[in-house]
């Protein structure tokens, strides 16, 4: 049994999802609408906070600081918690999707991917996630950046900080990790593809689509998070190191699921051309030793020759211009949130003065 029949044919765990993936689920909304949603609740939460700090005594609504330096923060992190569990679910969903198109190549594979997709790996992620929290205390204590921003807040506003870092560190870390697992149920199902025709790969572009799929998101996330740390209020120092932690896994997001269907591609195309030359060595030394045939192997040896290229110039990768083009239209939407993003925290600055 190869690895790829090891990681399909185990054991699928009983289904289950995040309770915020199935109240996405459950509320049928667009997943544009369910993430505006938890952005919106998000921030108000963030307002009714800090609201009760001050009904308390603590800090007041004419500190300046607060407008100025927490409020654009909060709001690019209040839309970085609404778009991390809407992208996983239209992650998962369009995972799904192309595990159903890739249905015909893979038979019985196909269902046991599917089992595994279904299957969410709850302890696992959960411990991933709450180690990921709780690193941001040695953060906000060390990085000197944060640290002074963290020492001119009040008490409400620290723990608030502390909340909303570990909250995001919490969605983040599982839906990288989602879609990294989701990655490697890709490679371990092109490993098993039905025969491979090296003159068709056009029913392979479902892995390609999943591997563009797979960054967008990272890119997405990796900019609001650039914007938020990068600027005032909530600069760090410690940004390249988060940075590197989210393209990483989405980066071996990107590649994984071509690994396997690569190794299908290459081993069938190693396969025909070692039929192709044992066949022409035949026919040549039948050239050569004058012996009976020759008019046969003279006709089929340039036939032979010809589909000797044409099977050489077939990709060992089932990328092509449409894949680039998706993956590049992903890379924009990135670059489009950290733009927009940065256009919100201009005008809450201006609306401010």
């Amino acid at each position: 049994m190869t690895t790829a029949d090891a990681e399909l044919a185990a054991p699928a765990a009983r289904a289950y999802l995040p309770w915020l993936q199935r109240r996405i689920d459950a509320s049928g909304l667009p997943l544009a609408v369910a993430g505006a949603g938890i952005a919106g609740l998000q921030l108000a939460s963030f307002f009714a906070w800090i609201a009760l700090g001050w009904a308390l005594g603590v800090g007041s609504p004419s500190d300046g600081w607060f407008w100025e330096q927490m409020v654009g923060p909060n709001v690019i992190m209040a839309a970085l918690i609404g778009w991390v569990p809407a992208a996983m679910a239209w992650s998962r969903r369009r995972a799904a999707g192309e595990l159903a198109a890739l249905a015909p190549l893979l038979g019985a594979a196909g269902s046991e991917a599917g089992e595994r997709l279904a299957a969410f790996p709850r302890w696992p992620m959960a411990l991933c996630g709450a180690a990921f929290a709780v690193l941001v205390v040695p953060i906000v204590r060390f990085d000197p950046d944060m640290r002074a921003a963290f020492e001119q807040m009040h008490g409400f506003g620290r723990a608030w900080m502390l909340w909303v870092n570990a909250e995001v560190g919490w969605l983040l870390t599982r839906a990288l990790l989602e879609d990294l697992r989701v990655s490697r149920i890709f490679r371990a199902a092109g490993e098993r593809i039905a025969p491979v025709d090296l003159f068709d790969l056009a029913p392979l572009e479902p892995f390609a689509r999943r591997a563009a799929e797979a960054v967008l998101l990272g890119t997405v996330s990796a900019g609001l998070l650039f914007l938020i740390f990068a600027g005032d209020g909530w600069a760090s120092t410690t940004l390249p190191a988060l940075l590197a932690l989210i393209l990483a896994p989405s980066a071996a997001a990107l590649v994984l699921p071509l690994l396997g269907v690569h190794r299908r591609i290459r081993a069938a195309k190693q396969a025909e051309l070692a039929r192709i030359h044992a066949r022409a060595r035949a026919d040549r030394d039948a050239l050569l030793s004058g012996a009976g045939g020759t008019a046969e192997a003279a006709a089929r040896l340039p036939a032979l020759l010809a589909l000797r290229a044409q099977v050489a110039a077939v990709r060992e990768w089932p990328v092509d211009l449409p894949t680039f083009a998706r993956l590049g239209g992903f890379l924009a939407i990135g670059l489009a949130s950290w733009v927009g993003a940065a256009l919100v925290d201009v005008g809450i600055e201006v609306a401010l003065r």
